[in-house]
């Protein structure tokens, strides 16, 4: 029910705008000048907004009117860092 508010209030305001799509990033960690390790990841409120997903750097969700959201969802290989597991749960269907 919440995400159907969300697509139904996202479709008004593309409609509104005269915009045909939405891409909502969930953000990237901000490293540290001369370090490799960054604080904890928070992804944008906007994303939130569409899934309750907190660990999901780079990653994108994309919406166009009349079709399902889809989740664009970052994993790369990594040998020195975790990488997010594939995201599980109700809102993955």
């Amino acid at each position: 029910r919440h995400l159907a508010q969300v697509i139904h209030d996202s479709d008004a305001a593309l409609a509104a705008s005269g915009h045909d799509s939405l891409l909502i990033a969930a953000g990237t960690p901000r490293l540290r000048f001369l370090d490799d390790q960054a604080p904890s990841f928070v992804a944008s409120p906007h994303f939130l907004r569409w899934l309750p997903l907190t660990d999901a750097p780079g990653s994108w969700i994309v919406h166009v009117p009349g079709g399902k959201p889809r989740l664009i969802f970052l994993q790369p290989r990594d040998y020195w860092h975790v990488v997010p597991e594939t995201p599980r749960g109700y809102w993955v269907e």
